[in-house]
């Protein structure tokens, strides 16, 4: 089966049961947060090819799923516009490290020439010829039926997508070798 046509059997089988399907024409290589301690604790991680991002409830995973996709398709998170009545983004910063034809970082506070860098980036990762791909999944049902969880996570060992995937602790599932767990 090809990526297109699994694509469109995760959509079709899984997305419903999912809280989010995020798909990216990039990678991700790493996140760099600070004074974000309320949300997240980790302040510093790192994607590997196929990683799973493990915490309680109310830990940040879908926290950090918002960021990393709002980052990288709008050039924009919703810690640049909290509520008026909220203080605690005020000193903020977060790097993320995207991969693809060129390495580009978004950052927060912002730089000048952040907008006009995304447009030429954004438009390199539509590029027919970039095949980066992400799929971040922001805890899919999957995961929870182990016949599922493995055909899905060793078939994805043989394509070209990057895997992130949010996960409820739980101590009774095996990833394969190849998933990096990182516990937030």
């Amino acid at each position: 089966m090809n990526n297109k046509h699994y694509l469109n059997y995760v959509r079709s089988h899984h997305y419903p049961k999912t809280k989010q399907l995020y798909i990216m024409r990039t990678y991700v290589g790493g996140v760099e947060l600070k004074n974000l301690d309320f949300f997240i604790k980790k302040k510093k991680i790192v994607f590997d090819r196929y990683s799973i991002i493990q915490g309680d409830k109310k830990s940040g995973k879908t926290f950090l799923s918002y960021l990393l996709f709002n980052a990288y398709m709008f050039n924009d998170t919703f810690l640049e516009h909290p509520p008026l009545d909220f203080t605690g983004f005020n000193d903020v910063s977060l790097r993320i490290l995207y991969h693809s034809m060129t390495d580009w970082i978004y950052n927060l506070p912002k730089k000048n020439k952040s907008n006009n860098m995304h447009d030429k980036w954004r438009k390199k990762c539509y590029d027919e010829e970039n095949n980066d791909i992400c799929w971040l999944f922001d805890t899919p049902d999957f995961l929870y039926n182990e016949k599922e969880r493995d055909g899905f996570l060793n078939y994805l060992k043989k394509s070209n997508i990057q895997m992130i995937i949010t996960s409820d602790l739980d101590k009774n599932i095996c990833y394969p070798k190849e998933y990096k767990v990182i516990k937030i």
